[in-house]
């Protein structure tokens, strides 16, 4: 269940522990964090491509139709080094985020 914002996660949270990231996996996350400072955008293929190892059998990576403006928006926002505060990110993608 996810934390309010406004509320603090104590340190010794039990749930914390099960939280670990196996060391062939970091290098996958830098790359994608790389990525995204980049403003490299990547087809559905080539994520499929690239994180491979990280989608099992089962795993469909499907980009709901109303999610689509909502990033094609992002996508652009980013081209053009577009920053918002936290408040208006909030505002612009109130009906994106949970």
């Amino acid at each position: 269940m996810p934390t309010p914002q406004n509320e603090s996660i104590p340190e010794n949270d039990p749930q914390d522990q099960h939280f670990e990231i196996p060391p062939d996996h970091l290098k996958d996350i830098l790359q994608g964090q790389e990525d995204v400072k980049n403003g490299e955008f990547l087809t559905e293929d080539e994520f499929k491509e690239r994180y491979r190892n990280y989608l099992n059998d089962t795993a469909v990576f499907v980009i709901p139709e109303n999610m689509k403006q909502g990033i094609r928006e992002a996508n652009e926002d980013i081209r053009n080094n577009d920053v918002y505060s936290m408040k208006d990110f909030e505002e612009r993608y109130k009906k994106w985020l949970m």
